[in-house]
């Protein structure tokens, strides 16, 4: 879950890889969409088609950002999606949170 306050917004971009890890080329503009439009809306980056902010609309809660595009994994165009769990608060001191980042797969 990635916390912020009712008064902030985050950028969010897409970064779809193929199975080994290679990055995937993304065909077309990616679709966003939040599970609780009255918490988080979904504003473009008008910078960059393959990112938008998540908009905190003012109200305590959570909501489920997903992005959905098609990619070209190396055999061919696919529909990819991610998810990413939004929590709002109006307390700042409430919004923090440990990350975990995944490195890139590896042969065994």
């Amino acid at each position: 879950m990635f916390p912020i306050t009712g008064q902030q917004k985050v950028r969010l971009t897409i970064d779809p890889r193929t199975a080994t890890g290679d990055p995937a080329t993304i065909d077309g503009v990616p679709t966003w969409l939040s599970s609780n439009p009255s918490v988080i809306t979904m504003e473009p980056d008008p910078n960059d088609v393959n990112a938008q902010y998540a908009v905190a609309v003012g109200v305590e809660g959570t909501s489920i950002v997903t992005v959905e595009c098609d990619a070209d994994l190396g055999s061919g165009i696919r529909t990819v999606s991610g998810e990413l769990e939004i929590e709002v608060s109006n307390d700042a001191s409430e919004a923090s949170s440990v990350g975990i980042v995944p490195g890139t797969p590896q042969a065994k």
